[in-house]
């Protein structure tokens, strides 16, 4: 994985939009702590809340493993036990250590340090709008393949 800025994708079961696309985003919980839910993203419209900023971490195990923060709250995405947070970072934890398996025509799992749990937009079979992020164990679902699209792409376009 590149450093850079990105959109992170979930696929759909449906025909792609070249409009708006389910993606990985935030929500404030009632609690005060900030969780991955999912979220859309329209190119033209976007104001940055769905950017994460991708860090990589080299020689991690014999695998590529990367940071992801979210650019607009600063906090970074971490594995819990029930659903996936997005924190201060801390160095020491390994749960902030992210890794891709491809799975296959340019999508990816999301995986802990582990490569135990991936993230999850969990439902049935696709995910929806409004969808809270999870740990969970790999099922080879549409709702737990991701894409990196990098913002340069959408050149002129506010982010």
């Amino acid at each position: 994985m590149n450093a850079g800025t990105y959109i992170v994708i979930v696929r759909e079961t449906d025909a792609d939009s070249d409009k708006e696309w389910y993606c990985l985003g935030t929500r404030l919980q009632p609690n005060g702590e900030r969780t991955c839910c999912v979220s859309k993203f329209n190119p033209a419209t976007d104001t940055g809340d769905n950017t994460w900023l991708v860090a990589p971490v080299p020689g991690a195990d014999n695998y590529s493993g990367f940071f992801m923060q979210h650019q607009q709250s600063g906090l970074v995405a971490c594995f819990g036990n029930s659903v996936i947070h997005v924190k201060k970072f801390q160095a020491a934890n390994v749960e902030f250590l992210l890794r891709l398996d491809h799975v296959g025509n340019g999508w990816v799992a999301i995986n802990n340090h582990s490569a135990d749990l991936v993230m999850d937009a969990k439902t049935n079979t696709e995910p929806f709008l409004g969808n809270d992020v999870y740990p969970a164990s790999w099922h080879s679902g549409v709702n737990q393949e991701w894409r990196f699209i990098n913002t340069a792409l959408f050149t002129g376009i506010p982010l």
